[in-house]
């Protein structure tokens, strides 16, 4: 009707880099990257910006190693939102993120 708000649907939130939805981005993460790379795991991949961990739009074995740089070699961390939970900054790169369930602030 006219003259009625639109509805505002709040952004999903998510943890950069946590593809195991266990709230931290650690060595288990890049496992399943490469994982989920190679081999198609059915109900994983429901939050492909987590997968994206450098941000750059992109979902590609650079963000295993990006992740992998951060945690053993000093590299720079993930981009926001990192390392708590929350929105994309860049919700234009179109990867979306259907669900994300471990965040507190949902």
């Amino acid at each position: 009707m006219a003259g009625e708000p639109e509805a505002v649907v709040p952004p999903p939130v998510f943890v950069r880099g946590d593809l195991n939805v266990d709230g931290a981005l650690d060595i288990s993460d890049t496992i399943l990257f490469i994982m989920l790379f190679f081999i198609e795991v059915e109900g994983v991949a429901n939050c492909l910006e987590a997968f994206d961990a450098n941000d750059n739009g992109f979902i590609s074995l650079n963000d295993a190693l990006y992740a992998h740089n951060y945690l053993f070699f000093g590299g720079p961390p993930p981009p926001s939102p990192f390392p708590g939970c929350g929105a994309d900054d860049d919700e234009e790169d179109g990867l979306g993120c259907a669900s994300y369930k471990d965040c507190p602030n949902r």
